[in-house]
């Protein structure tokens, strides 16, 4: 066979190579991309908790929390909620987080206590917000972190034999056990 000199280009083996190599860097990409956001997703959720926490405790004095449960009568014209949560545009009776899941605020008689729930969360991002650190002893006001029926409290340890206290580790491991998103945490402060 004659080979002519003046040919150019590439054979199809290189072209091959070279769209394996493409097709790596952009399936690592989008992985990158997933993790990153995902990410995201939890600092502007712990950021939602913090300004929630602010605007509670600046909203009702005296640590008491009455009617903190009826989140469109309590909310609407305040600054308690940022709107980012609010379901709806017109109204904030639903709340959702950064990952588009329902969010819940409750109290308890005697209404000393609050509870912010985050629910439907995958397995690693009830992991993450569980193991967040919110501080320590009494000036964080964090009473409990419980993940799918698992508790982390320095109560609950005063009241119960073993080991103790459990650790947020412990939480994470025994309360984010569904890999699908039905997984919630939950954090009750004073």
């Amino acid at each position: 066979m004659i080979r002519n000199s003046n040919e150019r280009g590439r054979s199809m083996i290189e072209m091959l190579g070279v769209l394996a190599i493409v097709g790596v860097l952009t399936v690592g990409g989008i992985a990158g991309y997933g993790q990153a956001m995902a990410k995201f997703k939890v600092n502007k959720t712990t950021e939602q908790i913090a300004g929630l926490i602010q605007g509670i405790r600046e909203n009702f004095t005296q640590g008491n929390y009455y009617g903190l449960g009826e989140t469109k009568a309590v909310f609407e014209g305040t600054t308690i909620i940022p709107q980012e949560m609010c379901k709806e545009v017109d109204s904030c009776s639903e709340l959702q987080s950064p990952f588009g899941t329902d969010v819940t605020i409750t109290t308890a008689t005697p209404y000393r206590t609050f509870t912010i729930t985050y629910k439907n969360l995958t397995k690693q991002v009830c992991s993450r917000l569980i193991m967040t650190d919110w501080g320590s002893g009494s000036s964080s006001g964090l009473l409990t972190v419980n993940g799918g029926g698992t508790a982390a409290s320095e109560m609950l340890c005063n009241a119960q034999q073993g080991t103790c206290p459990p650790t947020f580790s412990d939480v994470a491991t025994k309360g984010c056990t569904e890999k699908t998103a039905t997984n919630s945490v939950s954090w009750t402060f004073n």
